[in-house]
Order: structure tokens, then C-alpha cells, then sequence
């Protein structure tokens, strides 16, 4: 289940009339974020009493899990206030939460320790969100948030090209070890650490007997930008490489071989 908190902070070009309008209009999303939670509550309530007149609601039915604490609530939030009110929000409605995020929980690491709850960091290879910041402050969060003791994972962006990046997630990680990150625990951040988070640690994330034998195998460090997969499993079965990539690679390689045997 996630939840996307509405941006909290005027455009730098703003104009009194314009800052009104977004502020009204943030508003307005927390108060109907606000009222979905209470009516969320009270069908729960409604349905544990088996009262005659409760009448079942796919939404609210959907949302039981995340208030009975079987599901943690994925909580989208970036900016410093934006971060702040929304962990506001997960105490006073007493919900498991991830936070999802960039590189301003490095702003906030003794607020979000003190809370206990675990960071999606999607920003690793992005500038600086203020000109006084050095170039590589997002990629310096990871090791702070290790300094701090709070359980994260890193991730390859959000938004429609997540997916389709997902190649570059090692390249991410490695770019946090490039600015004080531990290699062993970078690997972590993208294969057990994410496991944890998301509950399947004890089924994937790591090599141990019990697990699902989901791995690959490679031909140097997986972190290293030159290194190739040679082998891939998932739950012990061998998957096939092939892609388009692959393919076309396959058929230049190919027309260069018979190039090569012409007659000169």
C-alpha cells in the first residue's frame, strides 16, 4: 500500500496568489488523506462489532491489512517538511511504515532512527537539491544513514522508468561506495537489505540453505560497471539471458566473423 504526500514548499517564483493556491491545495490532500484513514478506522471498528448494517467496501477492506499492521504502508515523501509530516502522520495513526525517499533523510536520520522504520532511498545518482551542497551529497547518504543504524535499501529511481533502469541499480550502489560506502554493504542494499524491508528475508537476499537459490553469476564484481552475467536462477531454476540486446549483439558479432573471412 502506498502513499504519496503531496509537496509542502513553494515554487521559488511564486506570487502570494500562486503560494495560496498550493497551499490550499496541499491541504486539501492531507485533510482527504486524513478523512480516508478515520473512515478506514471506523469500518474496521464496524466490521470486528458485526453490526447488522455493515455492508463490505473493497477500499476499506483493502486498507485492513495496513491497520492491523500485516502490511506496512509505503510512504512516498522527499523534501525535509514533506518527510517530517508524514512520520507525524504514521505515529498518530499508529501504522508500520516504509519510507520511501531521497537523499534529505541524511537531514533527518535521528528522527526517522528514533521512529524505527526502514528507508527506500531512491536518489543516489542525482545534484544536489541546494547550491551550497557538494556535488556528491546524494551520493554520500548511504553512509550515513549506515552511520545512523537505520535499516535501508537502495533503489533505482521511482516513476514510470523504474523498471526499465534496472539494470543500472549495481551502478547506483556503486556510486555510494565511491563516497565513503562499504562495498559489502552496498551489495547488501540491493539484495538482502531489500529483501528484509519487504519481508521475503528469509526467502531471498543471500545465499543460505532454506532460501530460494535465486542468484546469478558473474564474471567479476557485481558492483564493477565492466562485470557480465553469465548464469541467472530464480527459485533454483535456470532463466534464459537472451534479449534483444543479446540478439543484436549476436548478429553484428556475426556479420563482423564473415566480413573477417572475405578475401582480401
Amino acid at each position: 500500500m502506498h502513499a504519496f504526500w503531496p509537496r509542502m514548499r513553494h515554487s521559488s517564483s511564486a506570487t502570494a496568489e500562486s503560494m495560496k493556491a498550493q497551499r490550499e491545495r496541499w491541504e486539501k490532500r492531507l485533510k482527504g488523506l486524513q478523512r480516508f484513514l478515520e473512515e478506514a478506522r471506523a469500518y474496521q471498528k464496524s466490521k470486528w462489532a458485526k453490526r447488522p448494517d455493515f455492508r463490505s467496501d473493497v477500499r476499506f477492506e483493502a486498507m485492513l491489512p495496513v491497520l492491523e499492521k500485516r502490511l506496512p504502508l509505503f510512504i512516498h515523501a522527499l523534501g525535509v517538511v514533506e518527510i517530517q509530516n508524514a512520520l507525524q502522520f504514521v505515529e498518530a495513526h499508529d501504522l508500520e511504515a516504509v519510507l520511501v525517499s531521497g537523499q534529505d533523510v541524511a537531514r533527518l536520520t535521528d528522527l526517522i532512527k528514533a521512529r524505527d522504520i526502514p528507508v527506500i532511498l531512491s536518489t543516489v545518482q542525482e545534484l544536489p537539491l541546494r547550491r551550497w551542497e557538494p556535488y556528491d551529497s546524494a551520493m554520500r547518504v548511504p553512509a550515513k544513514l549506515a552511520a545512523a543504524g537505520i535499516p535501508f535499501c537502495i533503489a533505482n529511481g521511482s516513476g514510470s522508468s523504474g523498471s526499465s533502469s534496472a539494470r543500472n541499480l549495481p551502478y547506483l550502489a556503486a556510486a555510494a561506495v565511491g563516497s565513503g560506502f562499504s562495498p559489502a554493504e552496498a551489495l547488501k542494499a540491493i539484495t538482502l537489505y531489500p529483501a528484509r524491508i519487504l519481508g521475503v528475508g528469509d526467502q531471498l537476499g543471500s545465499l543460505e540453505p532454506g532460501k530460494l537459490a535465486t542468484l546469478m553469476i558473474t564474471d567479476g564484481h557485481p558492483l564493477e560497471i565492466t562485470t557480465n552475467v553469465q548464469r541467472a536462477f530464480i527459485a533454483g531454476r535456470e532463466i534464459d539471458l537472451a534479449s534483444k540486446h543479446t540478439q543484436l549483439y549476436e548478429k553484428y558479432l556475426e556479420k563482423q566473423r564473415r566480413r573477417e573471412k572475405r578475401p582480401q
